[in-house]
């Protein structure tokens, strides 16, 4: 079991780690949803009105390039987060749990299809828990299940 190293998912991974029988999680950076930088903490409707170019709405993955202060760019989340999934995908046979963010989710589902970063942010849309499934396939990787969201519970 992997997992972002943030509150929310660490949480929900060492949860799941448990309740699969108690395997260790490893916690990891490279999970990690895109840093904010200098706006981290604001709201998403104030991103997006002071600051478009960085604004996580559909327009500002245009500008997949840009860099805000102290953050970082969507073109460099997608690399940690595709070489860390590489990397796993390529150093072991066993099945692989990973707790991530809602971005580094659609990065990887638009990877596998071999989508353009753009793409793979605006086509994919995930509710909170939502599920995954990847497994090899001819020497690549194959999206087998993808935004399997988890029932709401009463």
């Amino acid at each position: 079991v992997y997992g972002s190293d943030l509150l929310r998912a660490r949480e929900t991974a060492e949860l799941l780690g448990d309740s699969i029988g108690e395997l260790p999680t490893e916690f990891e950076p490279a999970w990690r949803e895109r840093a904010l930088g200098l706006y981290q903490g604001l709201t998403r409707e104030d991103i997006e009105a002071r600051f478009p170019e960085f604004g996580l709405n559909e327009a500002a993955y245009e500008a997949i390039e840009a860099t805000p202060e102290g953050g970082e760019s969507l073109r460099t989340v997608e690399a940690r987060v595709t070489d860390r999934f590489e990397e796993l995908a390529n150093g072991s046979d066993e099945e692989i749990l990973v707790v991530t963010h809602g971005g580094p989710l659609c990065i990887l589902l638009g990877y596998v299809k071999g989508m353009g970063l753009t793409e793979s942010l605006t086509d994919h849309h995930l509710d909170n828990c939502a599920i995954a499934e990847f497994e090899p396939d001819g020497g690549g990787m194959a999206v087998v299940a993808e935004d399997r969201s988890v029932p709401k519970q009463p």
